[in-house]
């Protein structure tokens, strides 16, 4: 008890400025101090973060290479798909050629009318006839080469779930 008064006391005597000087620096500190521990969280949390990402990405990494691992070996190992690419090229090919010989045949066409004979007009619409069948032949090629995508997509699932 006697300690404790005598602490009192003590403070009690202490100059006015003294403690105004004490209470500013007990404030700095404890601003310092909340600024620090607000950054060490905040960079708690963003090592957190980026450790969460780096599994994924690893786990991603490691789901990638298997998938393209067994779409690989389901390709090699499944005749039935390699039969549907080969139909698919196969098909196209014929597409290329038919569309090949329908220019031919424009070509001749308009080589053998007389150049006087054919109009401005004319030219154009042949022309225009001719874009349109390449958009489409363009468009086929699209189509199947994105059916053929998902059939592989599909029969890499399957493959990996089985």
């Amino acid at each position: 008890m006697a300690e404790q008064k005598k602490i009192r006391d003590e403070f009690n005597n202490a100059p006015i400025k003294t403690l105004d000087t004490l209470k500013s620096e007990l404030a700095e500190l404890q601003s310092a101090v909340l600024s620090v521990s607000s950054g060490s969280r905040k960079q708690s949390v963003q090592t957190a973060h980026l450790n969460e990402e780096a599994l994924k990405l690893e786990r991603t990494f490691a789901m990638v290479q298997k998938t393209s691992d067994l779409a690989y070996d389901s390709v090699q190992n499944s005749p039935a798909l390699t039969q549907y690419f080969n139909k698919c090229i196969t098909s196209f090919g014929d597409r290329v050629q038919r569309y090949k010989q329908e220019v031919q045949a424009i070509e001749e066409l308009l080589s053998s009318r007389a150049r006087a004979s054919l109009t401005p007009k004319e030219l154009a619409e042949v022309l225009r006839k001719l874009d349109e069948q390449f958009i489409a032949l363009a468009a086929q090629l699209y189509t199947a080469k994105e059916d053929v995508n998902v059939r592989i997509f599909y029969s890499v699932i399957i493959f990996y779930l089985a």
